[in-house]
């Protein structure tokens, strides 16, 4: 027995010592002091993050660091806009009047390149997110949209771009594919912040935080 507390104990810190490698992922908890969910998705060095408390979505990615027992996010928060390009393509496959099945493929709009992890949100008619998504490495995303989720909107963005919003009713009843080209936004809205978490416990399935006097337990997605 107690070489396998021995091992989890060095399996933990060979973690830590080396978590950019080692964290990896998507994890979401929900935070007690307000009721938001927020979601972070580990990639390499980077991470992006989306936190949903109701009423208001904060968007934000950038570069995480573990070192001994701690972890180090250091990010832009910024505010949502409308001014990246898009088109629709209708395929031939028929839905539900009420229902709508969507691809999304996200670009950088100079150079016409997969833009990965963007982040894509359904919203409601207060503009409250229902569903959020993170498209993959390639830039795509995939889901299905029903009528008692009551969306309104779609929100495809990255952090430091412009996003679009596309009209649900466009797309009601039909089988579409979103190509979305983000255009860089003329600036960064909240200046960069790092906040510095303690890591209780990591096994790669559930992730234990505590930031001041609150603990978060992060689950894998």
């Amino acid at each position: 027995m107690w070489k396998i507390i021995l091992l989890t104990v060095l399996t933990f810190l060979v973690s830590a010592a080396h978590g950019q490698h080692k964290l990896s992922g998507k994890y979401s908890a929900m935070l007690s002091h307000s009721g938001a969910t927020t979601t972070l998705v580990f990639v390499g060095s980077s991470f992006t993050f989306v936190e949903d408390n109701g009423m208001t979505q904060l968007l934000g990615s950038g570069k995480f660091a573990v070192k001994k027992d701690s972890l180090f996010l250091t990010y832009h928060e910024v505010a949502a806009n409308d001014s990246s390009r898009y088109t629709i393509e209708f395929a031939d496959e028929k839905y539900p009047a009420t229902t709508a099945a969507v691809t999304v493929n996200v670009f950088e709009k100079a150079t016409k390149k997969p833009f990965g992890h963007a982040y894509v949100t359904a919203k409601n008619d207060t503009g409250s997110p229902v569903i959020t998504t993170i498209a993959d490495a390639t830039g795509q995303g995939n889901f299905i949209l029903y009528p008692n989720q009551h969306i309104s909107i779609l929100d495809i963005g990255a952090v430091g771009y412009y996003s679009a919003t596309i009209p649900f009713v466009k797309l009601l009843g039909k089988a579409a594919t979103i190509n979305v080209y983000l255009e860089p936004a003329s600036k960064i809205y909240v200046p960069a912040k790092t906040d510095a978490y303690r890591i209780l416990s990591y096994n790669g399935k559930r992730l234990v935080l505590q930031l001041g006097d609150e603990k978060i337990v992060f689950l894998k997605q």
